[in-house]
């Protein structure tokens, strides 16, 4: 999860490659690193805001909660951007770990459960194949699918994984109540001009935009489109099933899950993110 991770080693010292270890220990760095794969959009993004405005990629508590005094020592945790707050283990052996939960609403992702805080003190499961980690509730962060390279990885695609700031219930109070938001910077990776795509997202009153604004009229004739395909959209939030999705103004099939309180759509034709688009549901 930090800005830059790479694995360093020296010619005197032991073996510590991931294929190095032990079955149970590959499998942990695999899921790991294809976590940080699945959120390099995220990551990438918030490289775009430090260059814009000088904000941070990584930070500390104190930094994204100054008003919140109990965050001002704590060093053994931190924010990846605004919405994901990492909580390592950092003492050998141990298979659960405390940390420190600004007040909010949050997602346990290894859990998928929201659970709310008033800026508490709290336990995470943490075994060895699990990094304890909690997303904010409010937030909608860009993900690809994982794959061995970066590039491999641009071509498969776009998923939008959107937490509501508050759990929908099918009423009229809560639709009016419900928010997220995020942002997507996209080029394509190795051009140091300045031909990118900048992309908004927003709910408001139960419905998904996505505005896309490219940097010059000719944008989208430089940047691979096959690139903004986005695959799929998860919604986490639902107290009870919604009667419909529309796309567009258009209906499609969605998958609910009453266990996590989520809505999947996996889009049957194409849809990019170079377009305009909307998605919206009703009770």
């Amino acid at each position: 999860f930090y800005p830059f991770s790479r694995n360093h080693n020296e010619d005197e010292a032991s073996d510590q490659d991931p294929a190095y270890w032990s079955k149970d220990t590959i499998e942990a760095i695999k899921e790991s690193l294809e976590l940080r794969y699945h959120l390099l959009p995220y990551i990438y993004t918030l490289f775009y805001r430090a260059y814009l405005n000088g904000t941070t990629v990584a930070r500390a508590l104190a930094f994204e909660f100054p008003e919140d005094l109990s965050t001002h020592k704590i060093n053994a945790q931190f924010m990846l951007g605004s919405c994901i707050l990492v909580t390592p283990v950092l003492d050998e052996g141990r298979v659960g770990v405390e940390g420190y939960v600004p007040s909010g609403e949050w997602i346990n992702l290894s859990t998928g459960k929201r659970y709310f805080s008033r800026g508490t003190w709290m336990y995470f499961d943490a075994p060895l194949n699990i990094i304890p980690i909690s997303t904010r509730c409010g937030c909608i962060i860009p993900i690809q699918i994982a794959a061995e390279t970066t590039d491999i990885a641009r071509k498969k695609g776009f998923g939008l994984f959107v937490i509501l700031s508050s759990s929908d219930d099918g009423s009229d109070a809560s639709g009016e109540r419900i928010t997220a938001s995020g942002e997507l910077f996209w080029d394509n990776g190795d051009d140091a001009k300045l031909n990118y795509v900048y992309i908004k997202f927003e709910v408001r009153n139960r419905k998904l935009s996505v505005i896309s604004t490219p940097s010059s009229v000719d944008t989208f004739q430089k940047i691979d489109l096959n690139e903004l395909e986005v695959k799929t959209v998860l919604i986490v939030g639902f107290l009870r099933k919604p009667l419909e999705f529309l796309l567009n103004d258009k209906a499609i099939p969605f998958m609910y899950d009453s266990k996590l309180d989520t809505c999947q759509i996996k889009f049957q034709s194409r849809l990019t993110l170079n377009e305009y688009f909307s998605i919206k549901w009703n009770f």
